[in-house]
């Protein structure tokens, strides 16, 4: 190996995991509480049964997602003596694939650039710029990010495979490379379904560098073939494990919208969230919601217009690049088809977005940054300073915000508490830390402290983001202002149980009847969750009037009202 490359390499190292080092004792958090922790199927189960699970545990949430790569990642980390219950070599994990992405970053930039004078450092930045970025490092710390790292990795190896097959290196002149190249995308795609339009890449690969027509021919329709065979297999893993071939988007966020609706939406998130994070990543709260990214009144909002126009710049510069036939046109390539999935432009999912969604479509776009770049050294001098001070700032700002990141993620807790701190509006954040304080099971309630913290509700709830149309709010924040105002309505019980004075446990027990009935407007085309909160509402009149009862001065007429509400919820 070359010095050079040697001495990228270690850099590569040293910056990962100097970087990531604040990580490994962090704590499970978050879906990793309920994918990893504790899951029996990881320490248990036959190869059979981890291959077949859903990614979330059946008694969680519908079943739409089928991981078995990551899964058995997970199984393998849990029986070389990690167990599910020490996060720390889950994170170490992650750390690593982490590692392995940036250098086989490294090489795949650099194979794609061999030849050029400034093919090494061209390289170097392209792997280095996104393995120190917060954007990506979001992806590392938290546990389940895994699925997007090893989806990364494979595509990556998958290109790099190609590539050699391509130009009839390897055995039986390069078409066991192609048959390999084909298998390691099937392992992406199992490992996160963000892999899904990869193939394109390899065939534009082809296409891209204008060859001789015949070979051209046969390789693309082999690179089809085996994609098509692979992704049929992916599919059919995923048909026997959880019964469905796509996503059922039926309680998706988006799911009061229409169409235009959606993609505005989304364009507004890229315009008002990724955008500016990518530049100065300030404030990664793991949670975006319609509270963070309300949604916008119309094509006409500056968000949608700002999402607008980084599309346009990027098709824009696709074209030209290839036009012109060089390799940047692959790597924004792979940006955007490693994006889509998960943009709410081609199909709803059930987030409105997520720092972890940008993990490859980073790599992508410095990428292509990088080669403009190097392209640019042959150019003015202005223009190749520009592209360059650019760069560096992107590199820079990016890594400062990764140190902060990394310790928000230290625990539950933390992260929950710092999120409220970045949107104090947030129900997501309210709730969870609500949950963790006081609803976890490690330590005693306190009912007092978790009403006052609940209390922060009232305030919250004017401004919950409605739907376009203004017929209500979305699914997911009705969920977490059910389970707030219910979990409200439980603990006003438990005091009023506690309290010595009647009037007082009276007052309270009223207080959790009003909080039970509100949670029921949140969820009324949820028969099971409105019949659930009509109970405790009744259940808690029964004790108001056991304790108007008890009251020295006896007011019959409250008594009687609270009996008829009482029988009317019975009704």
């Amino acid at each position: 190996m070359r010095f050079a490359v040697l001495t990228i390499v270690v850099v590569l190292v040293v910056s990962v995991f100097g970087l990531g080092a604040a990580m490994l004792d962090n704590d499970f958090v978050l879906d990793a509480e309920k994918i990893v922790q504790g899951r029996e199927v990881l320490t248990s189960g036959g190869l059979a049964e981890i291959v077949s699970s859903p990614w979330w545990p059946a008694d969680e949430v519908e079943q739409r997602l089928h991981r078995p790569a990551t899964l058995l990642l997970y199984a393998l980390v849990a029986r070389l003596g990690a167990g599910t219950d020490d996060a720390g070599p889950y994170n170490t994990v992650n750390l690593v694939l982490h590692l392995l992405n940036a250098l086989a970053r490294f090489a795949l930039v650099s194979y794609l650039l061999r030849g050029r004078r400034l093919r090494d450092m061209a390289a170097f930045a392209a792997a280095l710029i996104p393995a120190v970025h917060a954007l990506s490092f979001e992806s590392v710390v938290g546990i389940v990010g895994a699925a997007e790292l090893l989806a990364a990795l494979f595509m990556t190896l998958s290109w790099i495979v190609f590539a050699l097959g391509w130009e009839r290196r390897g055995p039986a002149n390069g078409a066991l490379f192609c048959f390999l190249a084909a298998f390691l995308w099937m392992v992406a795609l199992l490992a996160k379904e963000t892999a899904a339009l990869f193939p394109l890449v390899p065939i534009f690969h082809v296409l891209l560098l204008r060859p001789e027509r015949r070979a051209a021919r046969a390789v693309l329709v082999l690179t089809l073939v085996l994609a098509g065979l692979a992704g049929l297999g992916a599919l059919t893993m995923r048909r026997q494990a959880i019964g469905s071939l796509g996503l059922d988007a039926g309680k998706a966020v988006h799911v009061g919208f229409d169409t235009g609706e959606r993609v505005a939406s989304s364009l507004a998130v890229l315009g008002s969230r990724y955008l500016p994070e990518l530049v100065w990543p300030r404030r990664l709260e793991p949670n975006i919601g319609h509270q963070d990214v309300p949604p916008p009144t119309g094509f006409g909002d500056s968000r949608v217009l700002i999402g607008l126009a980084v599309w346009l710049v990027l098709l824009i510069w696709l074209v030209r690049a290839t036009r012109a036939g060089r390799p940047e046109a692959l790597f924004l390539l792979f940006a955007i088809l490693s994006y889509l999935p998960t943009s709410n432009l081609v199909v709803p999912i059930g987030a409105v977005g997520a720092w972890r969604f940008l993990y490859s479509p980073l790599f992508g776009l410095v990428a292509a940054l990088v080669l403009e770049t190097e392209r640019a050294f042959r150019l003015r001098a202005i223009r190749r300073f520009s592209l360059v001070a650019g760069l560096a700032v992107v590199t820079l700002f990016g890594a400062l915000g990764t140190p902060s990141l990394l310790r928000m993620w230290r625990d539950g807790e933390t992260l929950y508490r710092t999120a409220l701190e970045i949107n104090p509006n947030s129900i997501w954040a309210l709730h969870n830390l609500a949950t963790v304080r006081h609803l976890d099971g490690r330590g005693p309630t306190d009912f007092k402290a978790l009403i006052e913290e609940l209390s922060a509700f009232n305030a919250m709830e004017d401004d919950l983001a409605e739907l376009p149309d203004g017929s209500g709010i979305d699914r997911p924040s009705r969920e977490i202002a059910f389970r707030l105002l219910m979990n409200l309505a439980a603990a006003q019980g438990h005091v009023a149980q506690s309290l010595d004075d009647a009037a007082r446990a009276a007052n309270a027990a009223n207080v959790g009847v009003r909080s039970a009935l509100r949670a029921e407007t949140y969820i009324w085309d949820d028969a099971p969750k409105a019949f659930d909160a009509r109970l405790r509402a009744f259940r808690l009149r029964q004790l108001e009037i056991l304790l108007l009862r008890r009251m020295p001065e006896r007011d019959g007429a409250a008594e009687d009202f609270t009996i008829q509400q009482a029988e009317s919820d019975l009704r």
